[in-house]
């Protein structure tokens, strides 16, 4: 019978367990073990590929980087062409196209 690394109780289906995919150690898939709520819990369950880590783990392993990508600045407003959603085409700003030509000139 497996045992929860936390508490040292048994590991059931009432109660299920969450194993480390770094070091395999099991804890209870409880708030009280794990420290994650409902909706965490919920979601490790019904994940095919979402894989937990224990606080231990997580805090000797380096910092992921996001795979979000944000720019420094955000140069949205200094686009000269800009797509107008409702019909797809596409509407050049020429008040700003000219200012950019003039700029480089």
């Amino acid at each position: 019978m497996t045992k929860c690394d936390i508490c040292n109780k048994v590991i059931t289906t009432k109660v299920p367990g969450l194993e480390c995919r770094s070091c395999s150690k099991v804890i209870h898939a409880s708030k009280a073990c794990c420290g994650l709520n409902a909706k965490q819990l919920s979601a490790l369950r019904n994940a095919d590929r979402l894989d937990w880590t224990c606080d231990e783990c997580h805090q000797n392993t380096p910092n992921r980087k996001s795979s979000f990508i944000i720019p420094e600045e955000d140069n949205e407003d200094d686009d000269v062409v800009v797509s107008d959603k409702n019909s797809g085409n596409y509407v050049i700003d020429t008040e700003k196209f000219l200012k950019e030509i003039t700029a480089e000139m």
